[in-house]
């Protein structure tokens, strides 16, 4: 009986543990982010989309056209791309609970205004892994 009530402490005290650890998403946003927004404080955020898919497409383009560095036409394609990867990325968040505060049409960056916790954390939570800077 001992030894099934210290397996049942064990249990418990290992799942207090990881209950305590947060979420990986949630290691995405800058310190203090979540907490701010958890307190209804809207945050203004610089988010880094991954364009690893991008760069690579770039790469290939510059291969075929035979250059070195980066024409008009792979640029257009880069932008043209990365539009599509922002709005892919917003139509997914909750309706009216962010804002686009500047789009950078030339990279896979934007400043945008979190509204709501929720909003941020549906944006986290997506698997093309954005990254957060409040600098």
């Amino acid at each position: 009986m001992a030894l099934r009530l210290s397996i049942i402490g064990l249990l418990l005290a290992c799942g207090a543990t990881q209950a305590a650890q947060p979420a990986p998403w949630a290691q995405k946003a800058p310190d203090g982010v979540m907490q701010a927004m958890e307190q209804g404080e809207p945050q203004d955020l610089i988010v880094l989309f991954d364009d690893a898919a991008i760069r690579q497409a770039a790469e290939d383009m510059r291969s075929k056209l035979r250059v070195k560095t980066h024409t008009a036409a792979v640029q257009a394609m880069k932008s043209a791309r990365y539009k599509t990867l922002k709005q892919d990325a917003l139509n997914a968040l909750p309706v009216a609970q962010h804002e686009m505060l500047k789009d950078y049409s030339h990279l896979p960056m934007a400043f945008m205004r979190f509204h709501t916790a929720a909003s941020l954390r549906a944006l986290l939570q997506r698997s093309d892994d954005p990254s957060l800077s409040n600098r």
